[in-house]
């Protein structure tokens, strides 16, 4: 072998492992062995970019660099795409500098560590394997990360031989993703979750007080001196407006509670026309809270033209 091509009439290649003869049999052990995990998730509104997803990387090799004996063996940075692509860098250089051609954004970035180290409890060095995932899709393959007020979510795990080191790598994971995410308040939390239903009940709730009006107008209708034909006309007319009020107020509240959600989404933005289209969802998601309220204003002024109906029939 020579200059780095392999001499195919040449068949004595050696392979180099990190370890002395007599410790060959505990390496091996050590790479086919079933190591522990740690698993954590930070879920929230999130808006990251190149240099957040990098940092992962960095703060991660340079706690592992300070502190053990080892070698960082495979990086892949794998970004995967609305449209079902996907592209995997091995180091941060070519991810932060890739520039997609199609016509989509990212919805995913995985982030997967591959270390050989070795433990001042251990005889040999140690695989460890991280992993993080930042979806902007948290049900995407994990239906139990769903959440009413948000898409986002960062999650992580590291497979161990050293249960300090571990904690310690997760507590960067967690730290620095929290950093990165912005999570609801319990209030945005309880009424995104309930909004449907709170749209509902209080539609009821104002159909309930039209009713009160008009049974006290009937009262006063009843005790006045119109005639008895009058009176049937008069509660003709006054159970059609109540009829159309229903009808109304039951379209007005379908209508909308099939066409908007109020998650809030997250965004991965790693070029130029993905901050457009960060821009252009967050006025739709505007738009949705408008016509939320709209809704409901519609509601309101139909209640009051009817209390108004039922005063000049």
């Amino acid at each position: 072998m020579s200059d780095g091509i392999v001499d195919p009439k040449i068949d004595d290649y050696k392979v180099v492992l990190p370890c002395a003869p007599s410790e060959f049999g505990s390496f091996i052990a050590s790479l086919l062995g079933k190591p522990k995990e740690v698993k954590g998730s930070v879920s929230g509104f999130f808006n990251v970019d190149q240099k957040h997803i990098a940092n992962f990387y960095h703060l991660i090799n340079q706690r592992v660099s300070l502190q053990n004996q080892g070698s960082l063996i495979n990086l892949s940075i794998t970004t995967l795409y609305a449209n079902g692509t996907s592209v995997t860098h091995h180091n941060p250089s070519d991810f932060e500098n890739y520039y997609p051609i199609a016509v989509t954004h990212p919805v995913q970035v995985i982030i997967s560590f591959t270390y050989l180290l070795k433990f001042n409890s251990s005889l040999t060095a140690e695989k460890q394997e991280i992993e993080i995932v930042l979806s902007t899709e948290s049900e995407r393959g994990h239906s139990s990360f769903f959440n009413w007020t948000h898409s986002g979510v960062c999650r992580y795990s590291v497979s161990h031989t050293d249960t300090s080191w571990a904690a310690d790598i997760a507590n960067i994971i967690n730290s620095h993703a929290e950093s990165l995410v912005e999570k609801p308040s319990a209030k945005r939390e309880f009424f995104n979750e309930h909004y449907d239903e709170i749209l509902k009940q209080g539609t009821r709730v104002i159909y309930a007080v039209v009713i009160l009006v008009w049974c006290y107008i009937s009262n006063q209708v009843i005790g006045g001196n119109d005639g008895y034909d009058e009176y049937l006309k008069y509660f003709a007319n006054s159970l059609t407006v109540l009829a159309i009020l229903s009808v109304v107020f039951k379209s007005v509240t379908d209508l909308v509670l099939m066409n908007i959600s109020l998650r809030r989404s997250s965004f991965i933005c790693l070029v130029d026309k993905d901050y457009k289209r960060m821009e252009a969802v967050q006025r739709k998601e505007s738009g949705r809270w408008r016509v939320y309220v709209g809704s409901w204003l519609i509601n309101i002024a139909c209640s009051l033209v009817a209390a108004y109906i039922f005063t000049i029939l």
